[in-house]
């Protein structure tokens, strides 16, 4: 069952019980007030404007990554990876694919919201 939510975004969270899985996923609650920028066109821009960040979508771009392998390749302590890697989810950018039978995420980029940069910011600045 799909439940949309606000109070947890960027995760989905998933309840599994025995005859069914819920899964609820994030959605925008409100329209950005007249003249300001949309919530995703500013968290989008928050997340590219960082080098680590820009590192970690590189790196995340030829393939599925662990999140263990991104601390390796970032020499980050994992807490400022997950920091980076929530900015990133927020933002539209890291595509997670969860294995409910393992433990252990991986991570790729989601190059359609790289697509969509443009389009956004000449939707706000008119």
């Amino acid at each position: 069952m799909l439940i949309p939510q606000y109070h947890s975004r960027p995760w989905n969270v998933f309840f599994r019980s025995q005859s069914a899985l819920f899964l609820f996923y994030p959605i925008e609650a409100l329209p950005p007030a007249p003249g300001e920028p949309s919530s995703k066109l500013v968290r989008l821009a928050k997340a590219l404007s960082d080098a680590s960040r820009l590192r970690i979508l590189q790196f995340v771009s030829s393939g599925a990554r662990s999140f263990k392998d991104i601390v390796r390749y970032t020499g980050l302590t994992k807490a400022t990876v997950h920091y980076h890697m929530v900015l990133l989810r927020a933002a539209g950018l890291i595509r997670v694919e969860t294995n409910l039978k393992k433990h252990g995420d991986m991570y790729s980029l989601r190059r359609s919201a790289l697509a969509e940069l443009p389009s956004q910011l000449d939707s706000f600045i008119g």
